[in-house]
């Protein structure tokens, strides 16, 4: 069978009661999660830019911008909403052969299309499962295309939104394997955004395939045709980004071992290669009592990716918030100055602080080959501590908080919504939103969180 109708055939025909419980449980851990990702991001100066300029373009629909009250078309608000949910990096992530943010391509496309459509939370829940599970499995099976120069979630994400929004929309098969070919010729992100200066172009490339397969499947709903073979036909998605992989694994039948649960929810709001890294500092830290002028010097050792990605002499006085995000020496002295990781340290006054930009010209990153070998199946860093009076503190974390295989609990997870936006919305508007999305399955029209959402 062809690999988007086949696609299409089981969104189509996976029903709400083919659900396992901790599926259900998950794609609500992550509602709330990117909900708060989103609210978090409002303020951001990109989120406000792309904001605005949808503002004033009038174009009317039902699908809402969170916090604004102010309702466009569903794929605007994809747009919008994903964008803010990009702003502080603290969204999902799950890394097989390759990482993605499965919430990206995922939620703000559901929320606006679920909203337009008033669909229920049953079917808002089956969507998201749906839209996580298709992303995932490609994670597993494409090996690394960053090595390739695309950038994962977006180049991905293009054959993984329309699903979602069609699937929402009631299309049946046929449709969704139309709205798939036609985002996939729409939208192929390069890898060049995380290198050199790091742009605001971040946080609109995951948002950019995400508004795509909205369009792909309001295209595909009035019976436009895209290319049935766009993943394993000549110079398709296999072919032109992937080279070469176990495509048939994408189409195995369902089960009841939904992927969703095995996406990471971020404990700290920056790139996960540092997070192993800010674990074992912390927890240095904290265990021998440091304060900054007792740290000399700190290295880490750990995978080359990590290394490349996060680290280097450009990493160690980041001008811009998103360069501090993807900056593992900005972090780990924010974690030894202020023995935390949160969104408070990533504003333009933190960035300039004398003292944190010290400790962060302490620290060395260096590849380590043994890490390599264990990555990824274990995400490894070692941090040693060398202090002022003579001592070498070391510990080594595998698997950082919020891994799968060390998870956040429900309580961290809300706890952690009730953070994102504590300046934003009253704290009884906070726990109305936790409550209807862990009561979801038993609401009848989605729109009533997005009321609430309002601010």
């Amino acid at each position: 069978m062809i690999i988007a109708e086949k696609l299409g055939e089981m969104s189509e025909n996976l029903s709400f009661k083919d659900l396992s419980i901790d599926a259900i449980h998950a794609a609500k851990q992550r509602l709330l999660d990117t909900i708060g990702c989103i609210i978090g991001g409002y303020n951001g100066e990109s989120s406000k830019i792309v904001r605005n300029l949808i503002i004033s373009l009038e174009e009317k629909g039902k699908s809402s911008i969170l916090l604004e009250g102010v309702k466009t078309s569903a794929r605007n608000a994809t747009l919008v909403n994903g964008v803010m949910a990009r702003i502080l990096d603290f969204n999902d992530v799950y890394c097989g052969l390759t990482a993605t943010h499965p919430n990206e391509p995922v939620i703000p496309a559901a929320l606006a299309v679920g909203e337009e459509r008033e669909v229920s939370g049953k079917e808002l829940i089956t969507a998201i499962i749906l839209g996580y599970e298709f992303d995932m499995r490609l994670a597993d099976i494409v090996p690394e295309i960053g090595n390739r120069g695309f950038s994962e979630t977006a180049t991905m994400g293009q054959y993984i939104t329309p699903i979602v929004a069609s699937r929402l929309m009631g299309l049946n098969g046929k449709q969704i394997a139309n709205a798939i070919g036609i985002c996939g010729c729409h939208n192929v992100a390069l890898g060049g955004v995380w290198y050199g200066e790091v742009s605001m172009t971040k946080q609109i490339m995951n948002a950019f395939p995400a508004q795509s397969g909205v369009f792909a499947a309001q295209l595909a709903e009035k019976g436009f045709t895209g290319p049935r073979k766009i993943i394993e036909g000549e110079k398709g998605f296999c072919q032109v980004i992937v080279g070469t992989c176990e495509i048939s694994k994408l189409i195995e039948e369902l089960d009841e071992n939904y992927k969703i649960s095995d996406s990471w929810i971020k404990a700290y709001p920056c790139c996960l290669r540092s997070h192993s890294a800010i674990d074992a500092i912390l927890s240095l830290v904290n265990e021998n009592n440091l304060i900054p002028k007792d740290v000399w010097e700190v290295v880490v050792r750990t995978y080359r990716i990590a290394a490349e990605e996060v680290s280097g002499p450009a990493k160690i006085a980041p001008s811009t918030i998103s360069q501090a995000q993807f900056s593992m020496h900005y972090c780990l002295a924010n974690a030894i100055k202020e023995r935390k990781v949160t969104t408070d340290q990533f504003s333009h006054d933190k960035l300039r602080n004398q003292e944190t930009l010290k400790l962060a010209s302490k620290v060395r990153v260096k590849i380590d080959p043994e890490m390599d070998k264990i990555y990824p199946e274990r995400w490894p860093a070692i941090v040693e501590i060398s202090t002022a009076d003579g001592r070498k503190l070391k510990k080594q974390v595998d698997f950082q908080k919020g891994h799968n295989r060390n998870p956040l609990t429900d309580e961290e997870i809300k706890e952690k919504f009730r953070s994102l936006v504590l300046d934003t919305l009253s704290e009884e508007k906070t726990e109305d939103i936790i409550t209807f999305i862990y009561s979801l399955e038993k609401r009848n029209n989605v729109s009533q969180l997005m009321e609430i959402v309002k601010g």
